[in-house]
């Protein structure tokens, strides 16, 4: 049932009472540069979804990072569907291969290979344990783990469908299981935590049952870590979940109203002209200052983009389906992964990088000639079958 405002609106009264009387007691603590105290954020999408807005790239970083992934025949990649670097290296999948390249976007090898046999993967879902310096490929059913050499460590298998994972700690990963209606189950699970043996060390069951059958399966959802902890949100539940001291507590409560799909619809007769028009929330990132929220409206029908400020409370959907390039005049950006909660990485395909700067004309107003030029220079780096170009904005 969806949030009506007047219900949203004393929620946020009630909470706003909570966290006064909270703060008149303790002095607040800091996680990362969040405020406990602030917590849950109260993200009101329903009153602005009708306004739009143009926001610029220069809000987050002051430049732009470009990686040119060298392209070899040993690694064409037709699109990157997982992406991780540190000030080493980087480690990308196309979604069958991983590939590891030097930090300047150098190739260095092949991580695993995609196949059926020991020691190989059939899927290619990137997973990179930063704190034991390993690469995890999720498989179908299986984590295969290599070292940044690229020999394999081992694996283990896992008896769940999903797509989704993330280390949360030097000894467990977290996962999503997809998210789909079972008839006369009332235990399905949306989240496992395993430990590096495999060994399931928790299930998180479902806290919004679905029976329609046939109805929508959901294989991804918000997941990511930020400030050392996981954040994580159930399809068709208004409230993203974080572990705070090994417990689960409400992260940020958002109140789509009239906007939010019904999440156990039958799919069925007329079904996607019905939901056209309502949204949910597909994906989330973090930074200091704003949340990166990613909204499906329809059934694949449109991606939504918006910034919430954590400091001002404000929620803006950008018109411009992403943050308006105004450091070099180059495409418009929005992240695709958040590292160290403080560079924002996107990418683009080499062949539509080069198709926007034929046709850019000259300088856009604002822009600095340095940093056009800059963009301009890629132009004698990259040709139409080059892999993907890494976009890089360290936060201000």
């Amino acid at each position: 049932m969806e949030k009506s405002s007047t219900h949203f609106k004393r929620l946020q009264q009630l909470i706003t009472v909570a966290l006064l009387l909270s703060v008149s007691c303790k002095n607040s603590s800091n996680r990362g540069k969040t405020d406990e105290g602030s917590l849950p954020y109260l993200i009101d999408i329903e009153s602005s979804f009708e306004t739009t807005h143009s926001l610029n790239l220069s809000l987050m970083g002051n430049s732009i990072e470009y990686v040119v992934l060298e392209t070899t025949e040993d690694n064409l990649m037709a699109r990157i569907s997982g992406i991780w670097l540190n000030d080493s290296y980087i480690v990308a999948s196309d979604g069958s291969q991983v590939y590891l390249f030097d930090r300047s976007g150098n190739y260095i090898r092949k991580i695993g290979s995609n196949g059926r046999g020991p020691g190989e993967y059939n899927t290619a879902r990137l997973v990179v344990d930063p704190y034991n310096n390993l690469i995890r490929v999720n498989g179908t059913g299986q984590i295969v783990t290599y070292d940044f050499g690229g020999n394999y460590i081992g694996s283990w298998n896992y008896g769940f469908p999903t797509s989704q994972g993330i280390v949360i700690d030097a000894n467990s990963m977290m996962f999503h299981e997809y998210n789909m209606p079972s008839q006369g189950d009332d235990n399905r699970y949306s989240w496992h935590i395993i430990d590096m043996e495999g060994d399931t060390l928790r299930s998180i069951v479902n806290t919004l049952p679905r029976f329609n059958t046939p109805g929508l399966i959901v294989n991804t959802s918000p997941l990511y870590i930020y400030g050392g902890d996981a954040h994580f949100m159930e399809f068709g539940v208004d409230t993203l979940y974080y572990f705070k001291g090994g417990e689960i507590a409400p992260y940020a409560i958002f109140n789509q109203g009239r906007y939010k799909m019904e999440p156990d619809f039958l799919a069925t007769g007329s079904f996607r002209e019905t939901l056209k028009d309502k949204t949910y929330i597909a994906d989330i990132f973090e930074s200091d200052k704003y949340l990166y929220i990613k909204q499906m409206q329809g059934i694949i029908l449109k991606t939504i983009y918006s910034l919430f400020d954590k400091d001002s409370g404000e929620f803006f959907r950008l018109n411009d389906g992403a943050l308006v390039n105004n450091i070099d005049g180059g495409v418009n950006f929005w992240p695709e992964v958040v590292i160290d909660d403080n560079i924002l990485v996107d990418y683009v395909e080499a062949y539509d990088l080069l198709q926007y700067i034929d046709n850019i004309g000259g300088i856009p107003e604002g822009v600095g000639q340095a940093n056009f030029q800059k963009l301009m220079d890629l132009r004698g780096q990259i040709d139409e079958n080059s892999n993907p170009v890494l976009m890089m904005v360290r936060l201000k």
